[in-house]
């Protein structure tokens, strides 16, 4: 059986290196490969040269980063993550967010917006300042806060369901859910609604609630969720 990717995906910017941190942390935590994805109009192999030395300069030392690793891709950003995070089988996509525009773009950035509307991969979006949630040394140390899953219960959501739960396990933490207007009890049916995906053990009340229905599309709502919520991961 193959192993399972985390995919990284850069731009050479100002997050890289927090995102190449945080993405080697959760590839060892989620026993996975690193894949280091960059979407750019050259795909030379200098310009995989050039890719492969800058996560060497810029990632953690504890990842010894190799050719085989590195992924250039063309197109439009969002779509090339989506479509590199399916072929890989990705069970996990890490990528920075930045703001660009207005609303929902001045917190997430446009591309991090477009990237949660397409990817159907859990997406863990970095910012670009603030405390890291993994501590990548001999140990990998997850340290997240709680765990926000922005799911849409009318969709299969498995795999981001167990990706929430596995990470609240792994760091011992409350996993929250914020969904859009698809039930109408919290938390009782929220908590019947995920049984079957998430383990009962990774759930525990958070204060001020363990779920939230929110009336505006999911990806719209995570933005103002974050605003009153006291997680650190949305998944």
């Amino acid at each position: 059986m193959e192993s399972a990717v985390v995919l990284a995906a850069i731009d050479l910017g100002p997050s890289t290196e927090r995102v190449l941190y945080h993405a080697v942390g959760f590839a060892r935590l989620l026993d996975a490969k690193l894949k280091i994805l960059n979407v750019a109009a050259d795909r030379s192999k200098a310009a995989h040269d050039r890719l492969l030395q800058c996560c060497l300069r810029l990632g953690p030392y504890q990842e010894d980063f190799d050719q085989d690793q590195i992924v250039i891709r063309t197109g439009r950003v969002s779509d090339a993550i989506a479509r590199q995070a399916r072929a890989d089988g990705a069970v996990m996509i890490v990528t920075g967010s930045r703001s660009h525009g207005v609303v929902t773009r001045f917190l997430l950035g446009s591309t991090s917006e477009a990237v949660l509307r397409n990817a159907t991969t859990p997406v863990l979006l970095v910012p670009p300042t603030g405390m890291d949630i993994v501590s990548v040394a001999d140990r990998i140390v997850l340290r997240c806060g709680p765990v926000v899953a922005a799911v849409d219960l009318a969709d299969d959501s498995r795999d981001q369901l167990r990706m929430a739960s596995r990470i609240a396990q792994l760091g011992r933490q409350p996993l929250m859910l914020m969904t859009g207007p698809v039930v109408v009890t919290v938390p009782e049916a929220i908590l019947s609604s995920v049984s079957n995906f998430a383990k009962p053990s990774a759930w525990m009340l958070a204060a001020p609630l363990c779920g939230s229905i929110l009336d505006t599309p999911v990806p719209d709502s995570v933005p103002k969720f974050k605003r009153f919520s006291p997680a650190n991961v949305t998944v």
